[in-house]
């Protein structure tokens, strides 16, 4: 018979708890680690019903305090579902599906996870593998952004799992007032620790963007792809997403042609991966060549590839459209920009750029 337990860590989460146990009480068991929690996590937790365990760290790990919570959970419970408490599914019948699909001859489950939100719904995409069975070999590794790996071979891959990208939905409302200098050091020591890791070096960048150091950010990104051959695990997908993060920092730094040829290499890397078309047509349309914009960004609008945790949201939203509406309006085919303007601000109804496009293109029909 099939059992789940939820288990997770936590730190002054109060403003999420109610709603988290209830997206989480359809499991058979519920565990959270408190991790030094100076308001009422813990009460609140306690009072609906949760098993909650406390431990303070000197220095604090995500991956030690991830093990530390795997390790509170019975064995009775051949069903692991790792979540944090800013984390909702989508419907209430996901234990359900989940039982009815777990196989224990593929012990892990991969379903689709939304990171952030636009105004209309989902933004960033992707997704994840939080799911596993009672593996003894499995163990969180990373001193932030950790993930699963085999003791054995230290290696984050698998082969056989079950898929539930179309059934699971788990939802993340990320607190943007987190300390990022704490995330960032975090980050650099990671990058100490696993200097082939690429992710790290990945997440070490999009650090330094989010708070405007673009040259820390290009070095981070550049270094992963002059050191190609030291990063095992490097998929053709992520390395195309590097050239896209690589062209974004140089159009930042008013180096138009150094992001252009890095938007094409990433092209000719994978043609299935949509931002590096986003990043040529954005150059093309600032050079004034609409053209050429509306056959790469139409190019990229036919690629279907899975999201991935690297991917820029608009890439999958309002950010071909409403370069397309640019386009048609430059040139004076206001019919097709309000249609392109339309489907934009479909993505973001609140947005006031989408929405100014949308009735100068109303106004000039």
């Amino acid at each position: 018979m099939n059992k789940i337990c939820v288990y997770a860590i936590a730190k002054n989460e109060e403003k999420n708890v109610e709603k988290w146990v209830k997206s989480m009480s359809p499991a058979d068991h519920i565990i959270v680690l408190d991790t030094g929690s100076t308001d009422n996590t813990v009460e609140l937790l306690s009072s609906l019903g949760v098993e909650v365990h406390q431990k303070k760290y000197d220095q604090f790990r995500f991956d030690t305090a991830r093990n530390d919570s795997l390790a509170l959970v019975p064995d009775e419970y051949n069903i692991r579902v790792c979540t944090d408490l800013d984390e909702f599914w989508q419907s209430d019948d996901w234990a359900d599906i989940l039982k009815e699909e777990w196989d224990e001859e593929k012990p892990r489950a991969i379903y689709t996870y939304v990171w952030s939100h636009t105004n209309a719904g989902n933004g960033k995409e992707f997704v994840i593998n939080k799911i596993h069975g009672k593996d003894p070999d499995l163990t969180w590794d990373g001193i932030v952004h950790e993930h699963l790996i085999n003791k054995k071979t230290g290696s984050r891959m698998f082969d056989k799992f079950i898929d539930l990208r179309d059934k699971l939905i788990l939802h993340h409302y990320p607190d943007y007032k987190r300390d990022k200098k704490f995330y960032l050091d975090l980050i650099k020591k990671r990058v100490e620790e696993h200097p082939n890791d690429h992710q790290a070096w990945f997440l070490w960048g999009n650090e330094e963007k989010a708070k405007g150091s673009i040259k820390n950010a290009l070095k981070a990104y550049q270094h992963v792809l002059d050191h190609a051959e030291s990063f095992p695990e490097l998929e053709i997908w992520e390395k195309a997403s590097l050239y896209y993060n690589v062209g974004y920092c140089y159009l930042q730094l008013n180096k138009p042609i150094d992001a252009m040829m890095s938007f094409s290499n990433g092209i000719a890397q994978n043609k299935f991966y949509k931002d590096n078309y986003l990043g040529l047509g954005s150059i093309f349309i600032n050079s004034g060549l609409y053209d050429m914009a509306i056959g790469t960004l139409k190019e990229g609008l036919k690629v279907e590839q899975p999201r991935c945790w690297m991917d820029d949201p608009a890439s999958w939203t309002y950010g071909f459209y409403d370069m397309l509406t640019i386009c048609y309006y430059q040139k004076g085919e206001f019919e097709k920009a309000l249609g392109y303007a339309a489907k934009a601000l479909s993505y973001e109804p609140n947005n006031e750029i989408l929405r100014a496009r949308y009735e100068d293109c109303l106004t000039k029909l």
